[in-house]
């Protein structure tokens, strides 16, 4: 196995892959999928939809070896610590459709993929400077290399076996898409979700561009599931979560800023657009898009109290 580490799509040998899954890898229940596209031959890899979900994931999944390789290398030569540009931007955008005085003075922050914990304590930060939330905690479960100190509670684990307790804040932010099995990632992450506490995701919502360029990169081995509108639409359903509630369902935030990056943050606003509007005026939860060529998807779902 010789790879070049990158974002961009690798070839896997048969040796490299695990036998195809029987069931869905994001709900766990699903047997039954439409093909979506190839994503390379000889061994042949497609992305799939399941027919009870509407998650895409790819057909074939890497060996746990193959990636355990894949991940040292690439983190090897990249820095884990950003996870976004701007991470007060970010946590600024969570925090404006946060029901915040329900948090009661308090918020337990757990990130899980969340790199240094950069985001995390942004989020942290801007809960007491602007909202005057004192207590504050924040865990990070991440292979992190290196941390960040604040003057409150920051600690970190390698892994959800590690975390204690319960939450007010659960993060996912691009994460999800590169675990093979993010069924048992969601049920772990809501149940250590506090009641009155909120949950949000950014997942990739990136095969309809595919329609528009057949060289539009989607980056596997590492991201296997591509998450849209009617996977987060139809998701309280599909986890059987009856306590909680959908509040945000939406293109997700840019990544890029317009001080670093003007030109492609121009573009993604401009791609954006078409879907906010559609899906603020026009569309119905649970459907297609005419319009998904939003690159990415976010929600933030409340669990009652």
């Amino acid at each position: 196995m010789s790879t070049e580490i990158s974002h961009k799509t690798v070839h896997l040998e048969e040796g490299d892959l695990d036998p195809p899954a029987v069931t869905c890898q994001v709900c766990g229940r699903g047997t039954d999928f439409r093909f979506v596209l190839r994503l390379q031959q000889a061994p042949d890899i497609d992305f799939q939809q399941c027919a009870t979900c509407s998650a895409c994931s790819v057909s074939r999944m890497p060996r746990d070896s193959y990636l355990a390789e894949f991940y040292a290398r690439y983190y090897g030569e990249h820095d884990q610590g950003v996870t976004f540009r701007g991470a007060a931007r970010f946590a600024r955008h969570i925090l404006a459709s946060l029901d915040v005085p329900s948090l009661g003075g308090r918020a337990r922050i757990v990130d899980y993929g969340g790199g240094d914990g950069s985001l995390a304590c942004a989020l942290a930060d801007t809960l007491r400077e602007r909202h005057g939330v004192r207590d504050l905690e924040v865990v990070i479960v991440d292979y992190a290399n290196r941390q960040i100190a604040r003057d409150y509670p920051v600690s970190y684990c390698s892994d959800l076996s590690g975390l204690a307790g319960s939450f007010d804040v659960v993060i996912a932010s691009a994460v999800l898409e590169h675990v093979k099995q993010p069924v048992e990632v969601i049920r772990r992450l809501f149940a250590v979700l506090n009641p009155g506490g909120f949950f949000y995701a950014r997942t990739p919502y990136s095969l309809p561009m595919r329609r528009l360029s057949a060289g539009f990169d989607l980056s596997f081995p590492m991201h296997l599931h591509d998450m849209g509108n009617v996977y987060w639409d139809n998701f309280l359903t599909t986890y059987g979560l009856s306590d909680c509630r959908l509040l945000v369902s939406r293109p997700s935030i840019v990544s890029t800023d317009f001080r670093a990056n003007p030109l492609v943050t121009v573009l993604a606003h401009a791609m954006k657009f078409p879907a906010r509007v559609e899906r603020g005026f026009f569309s119905r939860p649970g459907r297609n898009l005419l319009w998904p060529f939003v690159g990415g998807w976010e929600v933030i779902i409340g669990k009652s109290r």
